[in-house]
């Protein structure tokens, strides 16, 4: 082994050292680099001093007339006790890392053809000068990732698992600096003469070979500990017995007043990584917003979600019914609906929307159920309970009928100022039949106040209630109401219009007819029944009277 860094070549930013009693680096994959020291200082510092202790740590050492690196960190732990008249400090620091994993954050990354290196990139734009050396393709992400409530070190080694990649941290440089995989160059070494160790990992064999990568052989776990008093970094890639190894872990310690560095060499098989997974996610639901919607797939933005790109990736939408063939019940959600997107496993690609309900606020005292079946003046009524004359229909030919004001309506009454009246009857009555089973069409009421009540809404006035005495569809002022008990009641204050193609039948033990002005009946072949205020005109070929 070359001539080695010693004790007195080590200096701390902490103050001037007498004597370091221990030193210890260790560095492994997708963790930081951690320093453990103990160390007697020169001066004799009062407690109040021990308050003011810097946040961050530097070991230095001088090569060449030349002060370097060794470690460079964050203290998490320390404490100071006197040693006769001096005091020693002992402290516990990680590489500038980890910085990247102290602050859960939420964000989606939805932009499928978005690639590998943009997402690193927008990651560390948080973090400037830190250095992310990116060894993993640069292609598509090709799925979803999202980011929820990970620090951004935990994301990362997710991330790069799907690679099959690690993380490897550089504690020797004033920021953060780390690999997001291992680097194709590599380095020549002089180890031959130098002491090892040798070993074979039949554990990690088993692991990986049951766990995705059954193509591997027990050769390829093999391992080497060299110890050397060169400096080399976690992840570099050296050639050592006419092979190309990794450095997978390594440690460095103070012996006998000099700095020994261990490698533990593995061959990149070994280094293999399984596809992590971020189980905080597992049974989850995030509240959004529609943005899209195309078929039975929706695009989402997400309420917290920090990234700057949103509203790209199709979720799956969880309908009440579907099948294969596209059969089933077919219900969106419309652009702006409030919406949640469930994560059922600790996979974020199987995602997908399903509606949210906790956002709608009962309506205020006097406010009305949208949508709902209202009756009217003048409107266009049928009732198939026998009924008095309606206003203002009239007849054209080709099976149709249109009602322009009046029509078909329930209750009692003929021609005449009764007629006229019709229409608001009709109304007077559906209202009042609904009022008495407890679902007036014009109740002031929440919409989900009861359970009993089957609604269908749209932001458009479309309305399908299923109550206790009915089912009552609504569009705008127009509405269908079927009760129980063998009654329907229209309400189109725009008219309502039939057409059958061959045969129109009405049948019932009393069907009364009601017009304000005009009652027509007329076919194509010619033959016309006119019903005047004063007068009734009857047009045929042939008229029979009895």
């Amino acid at each position: 082994m070359k001539n080695g860094i010693t004790y007195k070549d080590l200096n701390l930013s902490l103050g001037e050292v007498i004597s370091i009693e221990e030193l210890e680096i260790r560095q492994r994959p997708n963790h930081h680099g951690e320093l453990h020291l103990s160390a007697v200082l020169n001066d004799e510092p009062e407690e109040a001093a021990f308050y003011e202790m810097p946040e961050t740590v530097t070991v230095n050492y001088r090569e060449e007339g030349k002060e370097k690196i060794l470690f460079k960190g964050i203290i998490a732990d320390s404490s100071m006790k006197r040693v006769g008249n001096r005091r020693e400090v002992k402290l516990t620091a990680y590489d500038a890392t980890w910085i990247l994993d102290t602050k859960r954050k939420t964000r989606s990354f939805q932009n499928t053809s978005r690639t590998t290196h943009s997402v690193l990139a927008e990651i560390m734009e948080a973090y400037p000068g830190c250095i992310c050396m990116k060894n993993i393709p640069d292609e598509p992400i090709g799925q979803i990732w999202f980011q929820y409530e990970e620090t951004d070190w935990e994301f990362l080694a997710r991330f790069v698992s799907a690679y099959s990649d690690k993380l490897y941290a550089d504690a020797t440089y004033q920021s953060a600096r780390f690999q997001a995989g291992l680097s194709a160059a590599s380095i020549d070494v002089d180890w031959e003469q130098n002491p090892y160790r040798m070993g074979k990992d039949l554990e990690r064999y088993d692991y990986l070979s049951k766990n995705g990568f059954s193509e591997l052989i027990p050769q390829q776990f093999v391992e080497y500990y060299i110890e050397s008093y060169e400096l080399y970094t976690l992840g570099s890639r050296v050639s050592y017995k006419g092979a190309s190894w990794y450095i997978g872990s390594l440690r460095r310690t103070l012996k006998e007043g000099l700095l020994v560095c261990t490698y533990e060499l593995r061959q990149k098989q070994a280094m293999l990584a399984t596809r992590k997974y971020n189980r905080r996610i597992t049974g989850i639901s995030v509240d959004g917003k529609t943005a899209q919607i195309n078929r039975d797939k929706v695009r989402v933005t997400l309420n917290g979600d920090m990234t700057r790109e949103q509203g790209t990736y199709w979720f799956p939408f969880s309908t009440v019914a579907a099948s294969s063939d596209g059969s089933g019940w077919y219900s969106m959600p419309e652009e702006g609906d409030s919406i949640r997107v469930y994560f059922p496993t600790k996979d974020e690609k199987e995602a997908y929307v399903i509606t949210k309900h906790d956002s709608h606020m009962p309506a205020a005292p006097g406010g009305s159920l949208s949508g709902g079946a209202s009756g009217g003046g003048g409107g266009s009524n049928a009732s198939g309970g026998g009924g008095a004359p309606g206003g203002g229909g009239s007849s054209s030919g080709g099976g149709s009928s249109s009602g322009g004001g009046g029509g078909f309506a329930g209750g009692t009454g003929a021609g005449g100022g009764a007629a006229a009246a019709g229409g608001a009857l009709a109304a007077g009555a559906a209202a009042a039949a609904l009022a008495a089973a407890g679902e007036g069409a014009e109740k002031k009421e929440d919409p989900m106040d009861d359970p009993s009540k089957r609604n269908i809404f749209t932001k458009d006035g479309n309305v399908v209630q299923m109550v206790p005495s009915g089912v009552i569809l609504s569009a705008g002022e127009a509405s269908v109401t079927m009760y129980k008990t063998g009654n329907i009641n229209f309400i189109a204050p725009a008219g309502i219009t039939i057409n059958a193609g061959k045969q129109l039948s009405i049948n019932g033990e009393r069907i009364n007819l009601s017009a304000g002005t005009v009652l027509e009946l007329k076919n194509n072949a010619g033959s016309d029944i006119k019903m005047l205020p004063q007068s009734i005109s009857l047009k045929a070929k042939e008229i029979y009277e009895n």
